[in-house]
């Protein structure tokens, strides 16, 4: 259970602190009602508010807990891929010295010939999750593992705020069961 927190408070980039460059590709949309036709036809629509560089709102600095962190989101490939770097590091817990740093990587990508975004997202404690992103309303993105794979399901939903905040919620669901909400975050633009 410590590593699954450990995994989940970096997922979803929960705190302020180590920020890595970062250059966005990519052209603006166009404003007003073009806007709307841009997007469905921009098929990064689902994920395009999220490019830059985030910062977490600071955490609450307990033992174990994320007290600093970033993502960042940018093309790559030649704008064939979306890369999402991350960083949380944690307070010290009772007895211990230090603190753990904790990085991790998702790649979003769509198979030729599909309209469907996937993410492979991969971390220094040896997890892999492979998600379905979709979007069911403009400035919202979620990454959902599938529905037939066995073991538990991982939920990861971005959604932009009027205020220009990002809220973040990590859920995972139990074989069979339904959704429970693990943690939440909040980031701001850098």
């Amino acid at each position: 259970m410590r590593t699954l927190r450990r995994l989940t408070i970096a997922t979803i980039g929960l705190a302020t602190l180590w920020v890595l460059p970062v250059r966005i590709l990519g052209q603006q949309r166009p404003a007003g009602a073009g806007a709307q036709t841009a997007r469905a036809a921009d098929s990064w629509s689902p994920c395009r508010f999220m490019l830059g560089e985030w910062v977490g709102i600071e955490g609450s600095g307990q033992p174990g807990e994320a007290v600093s962190g970033s993502f960042t989101l940018a093309f790559d490939l030649g704008d064939k891929v979306l890369v999402r770097r991350n960083r949380a590091d944690y307070a010290p817990k009772p007895g211990e010295k230090t603190g753990l740093s904790h990085q991790d990587l998702m790649i979003v990508y769509r198979l030729a010939g599909e309209t469907q975004l996937r993410a492979f997202y991969v971390d220094d404690e040896g997890h892999a999750i492979n998600y379905q992103v979709s979007s069911p309303k403009e400035n919202v993105a979620v990454f959902e593992t599938d529905a037939a794979e066995h073991g538990p399901r991982f939920r990861l939903d971005y959604q932009l705020n009027p205020d220009r905040t990002l809220s973040i919620t990590f859920s995972i669901a139990a074989p069979g069961g339904s959704y429970k909400v693990y943690t939440k975050g909040t980031a701001r633009r850098k």
